[in-house]
């Protein structure tokens, strides 16, 4: 699968979960682009989604966190940033 599939095939996950009541932000920092899922409200199951991710040397690089407490999209940026760094 390419990068771009890749991308296509997570935006059509994001429309599903937005059509189910999650709240979808995304923010991008330079070359990094995180988004924030939050599980619609009154979902006792429900965990928040982080996910970082970039592409370097024709490599995507992603991080993604999924917990109750959200994971600040600026904490996952650093750590795929970081990740990233350390590729040959």
């Amino acid at each position: 699968m390419s990068t771009r599939e890749l991308l296509d095939y997570m935006n059509s996950m994001y429309d599903a979960l937005k059509g189910q009541g999650w709240k979808y932000e995304k923010k991008d920092f330079g070359s990094t682009s995180c988004s924030l899922l939050t599980p619609p409200p009154g979902d006792a199951n429900g965990q928040f989604a982080t996910i970082c991710g970039l592409v370097v040397k024709e490599m995507l690089v992603m991080t993604m966190a999924s917990s109750k407490p959200s994971v600040p999209m600026e904490k996952l940026k650093t750590l795929a940033e970081s990740a990233a760094a350390r590729l040959p």
